[in-house]
């Protein structure tokens, strides 16, 4: 949540300054601010105890399936 939360302030803050990203910087800010990183953690929440802590350690490091699935 709070990588989402961050993005969010980010894309504010190029708002508010008037700043148009290069696709480098839109595109590391745009994955956490798309909402799957963070779904993908919510999700596992859901499944109750049948998720171990591995799972999640996996989901916070934001592998390649959630990356893509991002964009």
């Amino acid at each position: 949540m709070k990588m989402l939360v961050h993005a969010y302030f980010v894309e504010a803050k190029w708002l508010h300054q008037g700043y148009i990203p290069t696709i480098e910087e839109y595109m590391k800010n745009g994955v956490p601010s798309s909402g799957y990183p963070t779904l993908t953690i919510i999700s596992f929440l859901g499944m109750g105890d049948i998720v171990k802590k591995e799972a999640f350690d996996w989901a916070l490091n934001v592998p390649e399936i959630v990356r893509v699935a991002s964009i």
